[in-house]
């Protein structure tokens, strides 16, 4: 019955028309997009903004390829490698721990 119904649909379609390209295309950037999602967040997540950018930008032209069977597996590397990173570090110990610190006085401590 499944079937019946796939053909009816599927009769009517020209696969070799600009709509059924473009509609092809949108569903694969989608499905990119989808995907990266996930190595994005978990580098939000984890202090890796970078690596997850890299990781959402990698995943859609993946998915442009070969959809979801390689979007996925790119995805899931790239969530391991931020996972198994960690997060960062401080750069360095702070000299003053006690005093806050005022981004608008050019890099000098306010007790304000």
């Amino acid at each position: 019955m499944l079937f019946a119904a796939v053909t009816l649909f599927a009769a009517g379609i020209d696969v070799n028309s600009r709509d059924y390209k473009n509609a092809q295309m949108f569903g694969a950037l989608t499905a990119g997009a989808v995907c990266g999602l996930w190595p994005l967040l978990s580098g939000f997540s984890k202090g890796r903004p970078i690596l997850g950018i890299i990781g959402f930008f990698t995943c859609i032209p993946s998915a442009v390829f070969l959809g979801c069977l390689l979007s996925l597996p790119v995805a899931f590397v790239f969530k391991l490698l931020i996972g198994a990173m960690g997060s960062p570090k401080p750069p360095r110990k702070d000299d003053f721990p006690d005093e806050p610190f005022n981004p608008y006085a050019n890099g000098k401590r306010s007790a304000f």
